[in-house]
C-alpha cells in the first residue's frame, strides 16, 4: 500500500523537489527514523532540504523535500544535491564536505555553517567542567565559558535584527552587527585571545 501511495503522489513530489532545489539558498539536515525489520527495529535516516526565502524578502513559497536512506553515508546527500548549486546551510557532518569542493559540477555549493552546532560542544564542555571537581576543569571551564558567551552575544544581536520582519533595504543598515560574527576568539585560561576564522570539522557530528 505504501509503495502504491508513493507512486501516486510522485507527480506532486517532483514539482516540489524542483521548486526547493531552484532556490539560491537551502537548509539541509537529517534525523534518525525507526525502520521495522524481521528481528529488531533498525535505524534509518530521513534527509530534509528546505527552501524558505521569506526571511530574505523573497516571494517564493516555502517548501521542503524529504529523502530516506538506510544509513548516513555521504553518498546520499551527494546524490540528493547532484544538480544543485547555491548556498547550503547545514551542520558540520563530514558527509557534506565533498559538496563544497571548488571544482564541483554542475556548480559551486557554498557552505553556510551553523553557529548553533558550533556552540553545542563548547556548551557541553562548559557544563561538564562546571560540575567537575578535578584539576583539568579549572583550565577547561574558562575557555569553554568564554566561547559560549561570544556565541550568545551573536545570537542576541541576531534576535534584535528580526530577520522575518525586516525588509532587505533596511537590513543594509545592520552592518554594525558584522564584526561580532567576524571576531571569534581562541581564549586561553588567562583570558587572552587570538582572532581566528571558524573552521569546519572534518568528522561526522
Amino acid at each position: 500500500m505504501s509503495g502504491a501511495c508513493a507512486a501516486a503522489l510522485l507527480p506532486l513530489a517532483e514539482p516540489i523537489k524542483a521548486h526547493v532545489f531552484a532556490a539560491a539558498r537551502i537548509h539541509g539536515d537529517d534525523t534518525t527514523v525507526p525502520v521495522l525489520a524481521k528481528v529488531k527495529t533498525k535505524t534509518g535516516r530521513l534527509w530534509t532540504y528546505v527552501r524558505d526565502d521569506r526571511p530574505f524578502g523573497g516571494a517564493a513559497s516555502p517548501a521542503a523535500v524529504y529523502f530516506y536512506s538506510p544509513d548516513r553515508g555521504g553518498a546520499h546527500p551527494e546524490q540528493h544535491l547532484a544538480g544543485y548549486a547555491g548556498i547550503l546551510q547545514a551542520d558540520a557532518y563530514g558527509g557534506f564536505n565533498a559538496l563544497y569542493e571548488a571544482e564541483r559540477k554542475p556548480g559551486l555549493i557554498t557552505e553556510a555553517a551553523c553557529w548553533a552546532h558550533a556552540r553545542r560542544k563548547l556548551f557541553e564542555l562548559a557544563d561538564a567542567a562546571s560540575k567537575a571537581r578535578n584539576k583539568s576543569s579549572a583550565v577547561i571551564s574558562p575557555i569553554a565559558f568564554a566561547a559560549v558567551q561570544k556565541f550568545d552575544a551573536i545570537f542576541a544581536l541576531e534576535r534584535g535584527i528580526q530577520w522575518a520582519a525586516t525588509r532587505p533595504a533596511s537590513r543594509c543598515a545592520q552592518q554594525r552587527y558584522r564584526p561580532a560574527g567576524q571576531r571569534v576568539h581562541r581564549v586561553d585560561e588567562t583570558g587572552a585571545g587570538e582572532a581566528v576564522a571558524p573552521q569546519r570539522r572534518r568528522q561526522g557530528v
